[in-house]
């Protein structure tokens, strides 16, 4: 996967939530969106800013969530033709944590 200044966008699955994530990349800062969608929690909507580093993004996701706004750390890496999103240390696994793969672009 190349990232350059035209959005690009994906969408994960895992069981029964879901999210939609667009990026792109200007001059080396990684800007875009995340929606998650969750089956039993609030869904969370916001944008992502940050760097990339060999495969490797390092994103601020500003989300909101429950009426109000917050922030945490998102790191991602790019393999292959999918985004695996990392918890922890840990890289998500097949049913455990989003893997993201490219799919056609909608506003959210």
């Amino acid at each position: 996967l190349i990232l350059n200044e035209n959005i690009q966008c994906y969408t994960a699955s895992l069981k029964n939530d879901s999210a939609f994530l667009s990026l792109k990349n200007t001059d080396g800062k990684i800007e875009g969106k995340l929606w998650n969608k969750f089956y039993e929690k609030d869904n969370s909507k916001g944008t992502l800013s940050g760097t990339m580093k060999n495969d490797t993004l390092k994103l601020i996701y500003t989300f909101n969530a429950e009426g109000s706004t917050s922030e945490r750390p998102i790191k991602m890496v790019m393999k292959g033709n999918k985004i695996y999103e990392v918890y922890g240390d840990k890289m998500a696994e097949e049913g455990k944590g989003f893997i993201y793969v490219k799919s056609g672009c909608k506003e959210f």
